[in-house]
């Protein structure tokens, strides 16, 4: 079976063999190479919660949120390198080693900003390392695991506001993760109701994050907040939802590109109306 919304679950033998292909290089330049491939881009997911607190205004915020992608970024190059151990067959030892001591100082330095946000990152870890060894064998339990990855990081950014997470945040964060990781999976071990469950899993997320989003913006009340504004952004936010929900009904006719643009249109579109409505209130 193949899980493949994240590389490092998604290690195939094909893909392990042309990773061992880095030993034959310098094991230092080897290993800077896998922690390159920790997906970083996930990691901005630890902004929204101080975006949405509307806390990006103040310097001491913003460098503490760049502060807690980095270290973050350092925990999950961890995980891709513990990854590519499980995976592959050269350098293992060091790999071992490296992700060992990455692990340790993400965890050092996130209780360094703040306990809460050192509990989130020392879950995060346990929580990868959980899927690696044996989650994502199990057919029912690896695409919850995945959106919890993705849960953890936007829970992440709540310390790092200075705030308690919002009911509405987590509940559209929580869907919102399910959605992204059911829309980018494919099963192939041949069971029918999989794909099936998958399907219908993808449309309840899909109705339930519109929905958490738009309580979220009915919730805001005083003059702080462009709330027409707020609300006009859940229509980028819908069409970029529905679109990237529709992922496997497209994969199906051979359509999707790797980068879809008008995804990337849709989301950003969002970004720029819910930024405003946030910021220039």
């Amino acid at each position: 079976m193949r899980f493949c919304c994240f590389r490092y679950g998604s290690a195939t033998r094909a893909h392990a063999s042309r990773m061992d292909g880095l030993g034959r290089t310098a094991p230092r330049v080897a290993l800077l190479r896998l922690a390159g491939s920790s997906h970083w881009d996930k990691n901005l997911l630890l902004i929204v919660a101080p975006a949405a607190a509307g806390t990006l205004t103040h310097r001491g915020e913003v460098l503490t949120a760049i502060a807690g992608v980095v270290v973050f970024t350092v925990g999950t190059a961890a995980v891709s390198i513990f990854a590519r151990a499980l995976a592959g067959r050269s350098l293992r030892g060091h790999r071992y080693v490296v992700a060992s001591v990455l692990a340790a100082a993400a965890s050092a330095l996130a209780f360094a900003i703040s306990v809460r946000f050192g509990d989130c990152v020392s879950g995060y870890l346990l929580l990868a390392g959980g899927y690696l060894t044996g989650l994502r064998e199990v057919v029912m339990l690896k695409t919850p695991a995945v959106a919890a990855g993705l849960l953890v990081r936007v829970c992440s950014g709540v310390p790092l506001a200075s705030a308690y997470p919002s009911s509405w945040l987590l509940f559209t964060a929580a869907c919102g993760a399910a959605v992204l990781v059911l829309a980018r999976c494919t099963d192939e071990s041949g069971h029918s109701f999989v794909v099936v469950w998958q399907r219908q899993m993808l449309t309840l997320a899909i109705a339930a994050t519109v929905l958490g989003y738009a309580g979220w913006a009915l919730a805001y009340v005083g003059r702080d907040v462009a709330v027409p504004l707020l609300m006009l952004s859940l229509l980028p936010f819908l069409f970029g939802l529905v679109r990237s929900g529709t992922r496997p009904a497209r994969a199906a006719t051979g359509v999707v590109r790797k980068h879809d643009a008008v995804v990337l249109a849709a989301w950003t579109l969002w970004g720029v109306t819910a930024a405003g409505a946030l910021y220039l209130a």
